[in-house]
């Protein structure tokens, strides 16, 4: 069973609980499912798989990457759910356990490369602190240059990355806002840590950063201790994100009286071969088949997208008030049929100059679209676009929208021509589908 929640606020309310009880592993969790705006992409979704006994979470909030907390034996289910519902994510961060089990079982159905951008540990600390150094400052706006100078240091030395003059501007003040801390000697600002990921019960230290030449010293030992009484002192637990390849600031927290409590890996992701188009026609039952004569498709699945509802039924759909398109979901593989094959199969099966439906099934869930699900595709139906209107001298009405989350049909729908021959070639006769496609090909001609 599972559950794909209308916003990440709901999901927050639903899971509550168990988010609040783990808060260490879920931090990032509640950041992005807090305050969030309803679901209405394909790359922001917040999902829950479950058993009586146990559950898994998913979510995914454009532009993070995909994050998971749960029973990792749900990953196979969850992994599907995703497929199905042309769910994408940019990377995964997770435990190892987890991320091991969903690259293991999301490659085995749609390929890919996941590679590994960093390896963290969350550290916790348990017992309040007593003995600290008051030499530490609270930032100001007034300090944003000298801030700016060490955050440089940071960047190269921790992530390796530049950031432009805007970016370092930019960062500078919203880690001035959230509550940075600096230790000055000689009236120069030589170490900063700030506070991150404050939440109902458990803040972060983050951005944690020495001048090259003032290390050594223990100056990032003071300013963590500061602000670690801090959170202390607001009654909630102090965490750090640490590398796990950083055995000697790693040794300074563990000074301090921090522990490790759980590994989270972070891993990018690329698209291998196998791909995905989703078309709109009009009836999804005479949309789809064509599509299963092809080599290199690999499945093709009914469902409904783009309207204001989540999850909607058929019989929902036919009543034209959700805003739902009939369209279908073509899994291919690149390397054997392309997207421009697919889209001249979609034109020899459509009416591509009728904006009011397809032939005589007629509204809005019946119209034309082609959601993108790949920037590369724009191009080349724009192009099509170009194509037709030179043949016909008539403007196309097929619209070209946003990926959207696809919603697959009832079952009884999925491969209708194969379980319901009869049934279907009767619903094709009666569409007018193939008089209309003889006066298309006459013109063409």
């Amino acid at each position: 069973m599972f559950k794909l929640y209308k916003s990440g606020h709901d999901f927050f309310e639903d899971n509550k609980s168990y988010l609040l009880d783990n808060i260490l592993e879920t931090q990032l969790i509640i950041k992005n499912t807090l305050n969030n705006n309803e679901v209405t992409t394909s790359n922001q979704y917040f999902i829950k798989v479950y058993t009586k006994d146990s559950f898994l979470l998913i979510i995914c909030k454009k532009p993070y990457n995909l994050l998971l907390a749960g029973n990792k034996d749900l990953i196979k289910e969850g992994v599907k759910l995703l497929f199905d519902y042309n769910l994408h994510f940019p990377g995964i961060l997770s435990t190892n356990e987890l991320c091991n089990e969903f690259i293991k079982e999301y490659s085995a159905l749609l390929g890919g490369t996941f590679k590994v951008k960093t390896k963290m540990q969350i550290m916790k600390h348990s017992n309040k602190i007593d003995d600290f150094t008051n030499n530490v400052t609270k930032l100001t706006l007034d300090n944003r240059k000298d801030l700016e100078n060490i955050m440089i240091v940071f960047y190269e030395d921790a992530l390796s990355k530049k950031l432009s003059t805007k970016e370092l501007e930019e960062k500078a003040i919203q880690y001035i806002e959230g509550g940075v801390y600096g230790i000055f000697e000689d009236n120069k600002l030589v170490c900063i840590a700030a506070r991150a990921r404050t939440f109902i019960n458990a803040s972060s230290v983050s951005l944690v950063c020495t001048l090259r030449e003032y290390r050594n010293i223990g100056y990032a030992k003071q300013i963590v201790k500061y602000i670690t009484k801090e959170i202390h002192d607001e009654n909630k637990i102090p965490t750090l994100f640490v590398d796990a390849n950083n055995p000697i600031s790693n040794k300074a927290y563990l000074d301090i009286g921090y522990n490790y409590f759980c590994d989270q890996v972070d891993y990018t992701y690329t698209q291998g071969n196998i791909k995905e188009a989703i078309f709109a026609g009009g009836c999804f039952w005479c949309m789809a088949k064509p599509y299963y004569e092809f080599d290199g498709v690999l499945n093709v699945s009914s469902g409904y997208a783009c309207g204001n509802t989540i999850c909607p039924t058929y019989e929902e759909v036919k009543t034209k008030t959700t805003g739902h398109l009939e369209v279908v979901k073509i899994t291919y593989d690149e390397n054997k049929i392309s997207f421009k094959q697919l889209l001249d199969i979609y034109f020899d099966s459509i009416d591509p100059f009728d904006d009011g439906g397809q032939f005589i099934d007629r509204g809005q869930n019946y119209r034309t679209a082609i959601l993108i699900t790949d920037i590369s595709q724009k191009e080349i139906i724009e192009n099509k676009f170009i194509e037709i209107e030179n043949i016909f001298k008539q403007k196309v009405a097929v619209q070209i929208l946003e990926d959207a989350i696809f919603y697959k049909a009832e079952e009884h729908h999925q491969d209708y021509h194969l379980k319901n021959p009869l049934a279907y070639k009767a619903e094709y006769e009666s569409s007018k589908r193939e008089e209309k496609f003889k006066e298309l090909k006459q013109k063409r001609s």
